[in-house]
C-alpha cells in the first residue's frame, strides 16, 4: 500500500484538486492522509467533504513548517511506501502506477517522479538524469539541485527508509527538505527516475517564509 500525505495550510483554492488527484490514481492500493496545520480559511471544510475517502489530521497549533506536518503524516502512515503532495500541487492519474511498476522492476528505495513546473499558463519541465547514484544526489543537495530535486514531494519513498532517519530541528539557511534528504541519501539508497509519472508543481515563489536579508548573509 502507498500512503499519500497531503500537507495543508490555507489552500482553499487548490486543496480539492490535490485530493482529487490522489483519489483518481489508477493505482488503488492507497490511503490518503491530509495533515491540516490549523488552516484559518475554508480548507478544512473542503477536506471534510471527502471524509469517507481520506483521513484528516489537524495539528494542535500551527507550526508553519511543512517538514513538521510531513512527520505527522509519516507517523500515521500504514503503507509500505509513502509520497508527499503539497496542497497546491497535484499528481497525474498514472503517477503512482508508473512508480510502482518501476519499483517492482528495480527494487529501488526512492522513485523520483518527473516534475512539471506550472506557472499560470506556462508548463516548464524540469529535466533530470534517468538514473542516479547516491553521490550524484548528495552533490545535488549540497551544491546543485539541477542534478536532483531536493524536495520531499515528487518522490515515492520506502516508508521504513524515512522512519530510519531521526527527525531534525533546524532553523538555518537551507530548507528542511534539503537537510532531511541529505540524511536519507547518506544511507546510499537506490534511486530510479519514473519519467512518465508526473508531479505538477505550482510554482509562484516563496509562500511559507518571508525574505530575510540576515539569512542571505
Amino acid at each position: 500500500m502507498i500512503s499519500i500525505v497531503i500537507t495543508l495550510y490555507n489552500k482553499e483554492n487548490t486543496i480539492r484538486r490535490a485530493i482529487d488527484s490522489a483519489i483518481n490514481q489508477k493505482y488503488k492500493d492507497i490511503e490518503i492522509i491530509v495533515v491540516n496545520d490549523c488552516s484559518t480559511d475554508n480548507s478544512l471544510d473542503i477536506c471534510k467533504e471527502y471524509v469517507d475517502k481520506i483521513t484528516i489530521i489537524t495539528t494542535d497549533k500551527n507550526s508553519g513548517r511543512p517538514y513538521f506536518t510531513r512527520q505527522v503524516g509519516l507517523m500515521q502512515a500504514k503503507g509500505d511506501f509513502i509520497t508527499f503532495i503539497d496542497a497546491d500541487d497535484y499528481l497525474s492519474n498514472n503517477a503512482l502506477s508508473e512508480c510502482v511498476e518501476l519499483q517492482k522492476l528495480t527494487q529501488a528505495d526512492i522513485i523520483q517522479m518527473n516534475i512539471i513546473r506550472r506557472i499560470t499558463s506556462f508548463n516548464i519541465p524540469i529535466s533530470f538524469k534517468s538514473a542516479y547514484d547516491s553521490s550524484r544526489a548528495l552533490d545535488a543537495c549540497l551544491y546543485n539541485e539541477h542534478l536532483f530535486p531536493i524536495q520531499c514531494w515528487g518522490k515515492l519513498y520506502k516508508t521504513d527508509l524515512l522512519r530510519s532517519v531521526k527527525p531534525i530541528s533546524y532553523n538555518g539557511f537551507w530548507g528542511e527538505d534539503r537537510i532531511f534528504n541529505l540524511q536519507i541519501l547518506s544511507s546510499n539508497p537506490k534511486i530510479e527516475y519514473a519519467q512518465s509519472a508526473i508531479y505538477n508543481y505550482s510554482w509562484g515563489g516563496a509562500s511559507t517564509a518571508s525574505f530575510n536579508i540576515d539569512a542571505l548573509q
